[in-house]
């Protein structure tokens, strides 16, 4: 009897448990990555419906990742575009070249397009600015870039004399030197900072406005003499150019 009793005993208990466990809700199953993976290594675990809905699942992958690989190949075809060839340089007229044969001059270089500007005309700037990115041909030998960037006591540029020929085929001696905005501004910084300091303000010195690393070489001294024989105006445009005599160098200009 005690045996008899026992094993009713464990009947109930797994009927009770089996009742319990379907008495809780199942939650539905959500076809997952995964999921595709486990099913390719034990399919056995997994019901026919839920096999067919993780063999969907990973077509569909196979399908994204496919387009997904062809936009990239787009994109990098878009953004890649062939450069260019470089726009050959204007034709220098007669006049300047027969000019430079009788200087027995060398070493003839197309520079850049220059556009002028206000700054470019105003008697206080007193000088033409070329910026450095937009010059197409090396024009100085490395000696001649130290010079350019040389400084005198009080941190004036020295800069290398150079003849200027202008339009009309007259000759000027300037100077050119080389400016860095960057180095300008770094030094307005430290001015402003000793002040600071002098009357005991604290505050830092560099909130003043950023700008722009950016170099220009800059044709000055006797500049405003060439604009005022040449009637320059805003937007005019010229074609700067270089050549040498005796490795002297020459900026010629001419206004097309």
């Amino acid at each position: 009897m005690s045996s008899k009793k026992a094993s009713e005993d464990l009947w109930a208990k797994i009927t009770n448990i089996e009742s319990r466990a379907q008495s809780v809700p199942q939650k539905p199953f959500e076809p997952s990555a995964l999921h595709v993976i486990l099913s390719q290594l034990a399919p056995h675990f997994y019901t026919q419906d839920q096999l067919t809905q993780l063999q969907n699942l990973h077509q569909q992958q196979v399908k994204d990742e496919e387009l997904e690989n062809n936009k990239v190949n787009d994109e990098t075809i878009v953004a890649k575009p062939p450069s260019p060839p470089p726009s050959p340089p204007p034709q220098l007229p007669d006049k300047f070249m027969n000019r430079i044969k009788e200087l027995n001059g060398t070493d003839i270089k197309f520079l850049m397009k220059k556009e002028l500007f206000e700054t470019d005309l105003n008697p206080n700037q007193n000088r033409l600015s070329m910026q450095e990115s937009k010059i197409g041909s090396e024009f100085l030998t490395e000696e001649e870039k130290e010079i350019t960037l040389t400084e005198r006591e009080g941190r004036q540029l020295v800069g290398m004399e150079v003849t200027v020929v202008d339009p009309r085929l007259r000759e000027f001696t300037l100077s050119l030197r080389k400016w860095d905005t960057k180095k300008k501004e770094d030094m307005k910084k430290k001015k402003k900072k000793r002040e600071m300091m002098k009357n005991k303000l604290q505050q830092s010195s560099d909130d003043g406005n950023k700008v722009e690393h950016c170099c220009s070489y800059n044709l000055v001294t006797n500049w405003n003499i060439v604009v005022d024989n040449n009637n320059f105006e805003k937007g005019h445009i010229l074609h700067v150019w270089s050549f040498r005599v005796d490795a002297k160098l020459y900026i010629l200009l001419d206004k097309p």
